[in-house]
């Protein structure tokens, strides 16, 4: 038995031959596709690379940021933002007037265009001033924050002039010193930058600090010290704090710097050796004690 096929109705779809299904258009190549799309992009990137490149040339985004920056400080002007006044916290030593010559043609400036570093620089250009740090405080004041130097000793130096000297060893570059009278002067070759090192190893017996007037650095190993102006006290060149921890005992069980002597030898770290002032001949004699 045959199975005939339904006859389609007229009008209906028609069915395409063989013959004809062989005659269809082909589709185009796959290797077309992303050739285009990789056209499409390079245009892309070549046309925004010479847009750029014309803007750069033209300086276009410059002339509009020189704008926008002349219209923000025209506009703080008028909002008041500034300079008006300036606080300066930590100044002991130097003069208000040094730091207004620093500082004077900052007064009416724009507080937001201020240049911070250069004003920090000024400031640590004083011989006072070991560092500064500057902040503005809106809408009309910088705050000036000072760190000044410590002066710990005169330095008498190879020439026998009188420097005053720092906690660090450098030099204040002040004039005056007859105000610092007082402080001890130290010598010897690289005295300046061993003193601080010298000074924070004795702060442990502050009441022998005190009478101390002046030091030198022997050969750059030892010290030797000189209390109340008259008494010559040789330090060793290793164990310093505990010959002075001697030294102090000494002086509070016996009173020793107050009697005639004119040395004291404390290099040996078991006792100290004292030389007495010989009242009827003007001389010397050692004893140890």
């Amino acid at each position: 038995m045959r199975f005939l096929k339904k006859k389609p109705a007229a009008g209906g779809p028609k069915l395409r031959s063989a013959r004809a299904r062989g005659h269809r258009k082909p589709p185009p190549p796959r290797w077309r596709r992303p050739l285009l799309v990789g056209c499409t992009l390079l245009f892309g990137c070549a046309l925004a690379a010479t847009t750029g490149w014309w803007i750069v040339s033209q300086n276009v985004a410059g002339r509009v940021l020189a704008a926008l920056v002349g219209e923000t400080v025209d506009w703080t002007r008028h909002a008041g933002l500034q300079v008006r006044e300036v606080l300066a916290i930590g100044r002991e030593r130097t003069k208000s007037g040094d730091i207004r010559d620093k500082i004077e043609n900052i007064y009416g400036q724009n507080i937001l265009t201020v240049d911070i570093s250069g004003v920090k620089a000024r400031l640590e250009e004083l011989p006072w001033v070991r560092s500064a740090t500057v902040s503005r405080m809106l809408p009309d004041s910088l705050y000036l924050r000072l760190e000044e130097r410590r002066p710990i000793a005169l330095w008498q130096d190879e020439t026998g002039a009188a420097r005053l000297i720092d906690e660090h060893g450098e030099v204040i570059s002040v004039e005056e010193l007859d105000i610092y009278r007082d402080l001890p002067v130290v010598s010897g070759n690289g005295a300046r930058v061993e003193a601080a090192s010298l000074f924070r190893q004795l702060l442990d017996q502050p009441e022998l600090v005190g009478r101390i007037s002046g030091a030198e650095l022997v050969e750059g190993r030892r010290w030797n010290l000189f209390l109340d102006g008259r008494i010559a006290v040789q330090l060793p060149a290793e164990r310093l704090e505990k010959a002075w921890q001697l030294l102090a005992r000494t002086e509070r069980e016996t009173g020793i710097l107050d009697r005639a002597i004119e040395a004291i030898d404390l290099r040996n770290p078991d006792w100290l050796i004292v030389r007495l002032v010989d009242e009827a001949t003007g001389g010397a004699s050692g004893q140890r004690a």
